[in-house]
C-alpha cells in the first residue's frame, strides 16, 4: 500500500502543468446548470485519452465514468460542472469553483490509471461528474422536467432518483474554501436543494378608520423571512 501510495504522489506532482492547463481550459468555459455541453466534451475528451470507459448524457449533461473491479468496496469522486452568471452581465464564470472540482477529478482519475492503482484491489471507483449544482435558472430547468428529460432542477437530485448513486459505498466530493482554510468534514450531503413558493394575501382597509379589519400581506412576508432567519442560525 505504501509503495501504491508514493506512486500515486509522485504521477501527481509529475502532473503537475497539465493539472494547471486542464484547470485554465475548464475555467474558460463557464456554462449554466443542464447546460454544460463544453465541459462534458472536456471530460469525456480526457476519458478517451485514458481509455476510461464513460456514460455520457446522465440528468442531460452528467457523465459517470468507473475503473476497477465490480465487487468490494465502491467509492465515488463527485465533482460539480456548472457556473453561475456575472454580475457584469459579461456572461459567466466558475465563482464556485467548480471548475477546481472536474479538475480534481479528473486528475485523481488520470493518476490512479496511470499507477494501476486498483490492480489487485477488491474495490471500485466511480468518477460522476454532475449538473446544474447552483440554485439559479429554474424557467429553462422546469421546461427540461416538461420534456421528460430531467425529474429534478437539481443535477445531483435527478441523478439519485436515477440510481447512479445505488450500490456506492462512500461518497468524496471537494469544494473551494479559500477564505476559511482546509476543512474535512464527515457526512456532509450537498445533495441538492428544495424550492418552495409562498403566496401572501392581505386584505385592504383604511389605516386609520378601520386598521383591524386589514392584512397587510408585507408584514406577515416580512415576519416569516425574519422567523426562517432565526431558525436557520
Amino acid at each position: 500500500m505504501t509503495d501504491k501510495k508514493t506512486a500515486l504522489f509522485l504521477a501527481i506532482n509529475n502532473m503537475r502543468e497539465e493539472v494547471a492547463a486542464l484547470g485554465r481550459d475548464l475555467f474558460s468555459y463557464p456554462e449554466l446548470g443542464f447546460k454544460e455541453e463544453k465541459t462534458a466534451e472536456i471530460i469525456m475528451k480526457e476519458l478517451e485519452q485514458l481509455g476510461v470507459p464513460y456514460q455520457s448524457g446522465i440528468s442531460h449533461t452528467g457523465i459517470v465514468a468507473s475503473i476497477g473491479a465490480d465487487e468490494g468496496y465502491h467509492i465515488a469522486v463527485a465533482a460539480d460542472m456548472d457556473a453561475l452568471p456575472r454580475k457584469d452581465a459579461k456572461g459567466f464564470i466558475h465563482s464556485c469553483g467548480h471548475s477546481i472540482q472536474v479538475t480534481d477529478a479528473l486528475s485523481v482519475l488520470k493518476a490512479l490509471v496511470l499507477t494501476n492503482a486498483l490492480q489487485d484491489v477488491a474495490g471500485k471507483v466511480s468518477f460522476i461528474f454532475t449538473p446544474a449544482e447552483e440554485f439559479i435558472d429554474f424557467p429553462y430547468r422546469d421546461e427540461l422536467i416538461r420534456q421528460g428529460r430531467i425529474g429534478f432542477r437539481s443535477g445531483k437530485q435527478d441523478m439519485i432518483a436515477k440510481g447512479v448513486f445505488d450500490q456506492i459505498d462512500c461518497v468524496l466530493s471537494a469544494h473551494a474554501n479559500a477564505d476559511q482554510g482546509t476543512r474535512f468534514d464527515i457526512g456532509s450531503t450537498l445533495t441538492g436543494f428544495t424550492v418552495k413558493r409562498y403566496l401572501f394575501s392581505g386584505q385592504a382597509s383604511h389605516s386609520g378608520v378601520a386598521p383591524h379589519l386589514g392584512i397587510n400581506a408585507l408584514h406577515g412576508a416580512t415576519l416569516s423571512l425574519n422567523a426562517l432567519s432565526f431558525l436557520k442560525e
